[in-house]
């Protein structure tokens, strides 16, 4: 049963590579209940990637619709991860589904503009969790030091690098997103 909702979820994100066209995302969505988000419909240009957790199993389902067939849109709300700016615009590179070390199709990677991963989705006590994905020459890895967490002057956390300035930091209550913002910004910034 999972190699067959693994297989369909690689069809969905095969469906966005099969056009001669590139399907290229302009906005992302969610629904939420209880505080978890439940699915998250990325729409592109003529398709929509809708991720759908799982409670019974917290596997992840991934389907593939043309954007005129998606009716549920009324139903879901833009997304409130800032991680999806970086990637409106850019067209869809590829899609891998996950499997956990119990055969459950739980998750995916997705790439934009390349085959290099960009985003985790992870089926995590039924909620959807997201989280950027960096190649170790990005995320500042250098023989001299590592990026790390560090507390600034206002008692916020911002990302550090022994040998780097980071002028930047989170302003605002801290939580983990504004921190994994810093970082990619940070990170990207050192790579441009």
């Amino acid at each position: 049963m999972q190699v067959e909702k693994c297989q369909r979820n690689l069809d969905a994100f095969y469906s966005l590579t099969s056009s001669p066209e590139a399907e290229v995302l302009s906005e992302v969505l969610e629904r939420t209940a209880d505080g978890c988000r439940d699915e998250l419909a990325l729409v592109f240009t003529s398709k929509v990637l809708v991720f759908e957790a799982n409670a019974d199993d917290d596997s992840l389902s991934v389907s593939s619709k043309d954007v005129a067939e998606f009716a549920e849109r009324g139903t879901f709300q833009d997304s409130r991860s800032l991680i999806w700016q970086r990637f409106i615009g850019k067209p869809f590179g590829w899609g891998w589904a996950t499997v956990n070390q119990q055969g459950y199709c739980d998750g995916g990677l997705l790439s934009f503009e390349s085959a290099m991963p960009a985003v985790s989705l992870e089926v995590m006590a039924s909620s959807i969790e997201i989280a950027l994905v960096f190649p170790e020459d990005e995320l500042g890895r250098q023989s001299s030091g590592y990026w790390s967490v560090g507390l600034v002057e206002n008692g916020e956390l911002a990302p550090r690098h022994p040998q780097r300035e980071i002028t930047t930091a989170p302003s605002g209550p801290t939580n983990r997103l504004k921190l994994e913002e810093a970082l990619a910004s940070a990170c990207f910034a050192e790579r441009d």
